[in-house]
């Protein structure tokens, strides 16, 4: 949807903030780190965004 109407924002471009949310706790798994780099950099790659900001929120934040 917001791809569709990317031409309709004319303040600029958005700021993509990403969460991952989990009842556990965040340890930085490599693997799981690794998807996310890749995802974080396919998203910053496309143009659409200002930036791109991964927050990974455990039981503790």
């Amino acid at each position: 949807m917001l791809i569709a109407n990317f031409n309709l924002m004319t303040k600029g471009k958005p700021l993509c903030k990403l969460y991952y949310i989990t009842t556990g706790n965040w340890l930085g798994d490599q693997n799981l780190q690794a998807v996310i780099d890749t995802n974080v950099k396919e998203l910053k790659e496309l143009g659409l965004f200002s930036n791109v900001i991964f927050y990974p929120c455990d039981v503790d934040k």
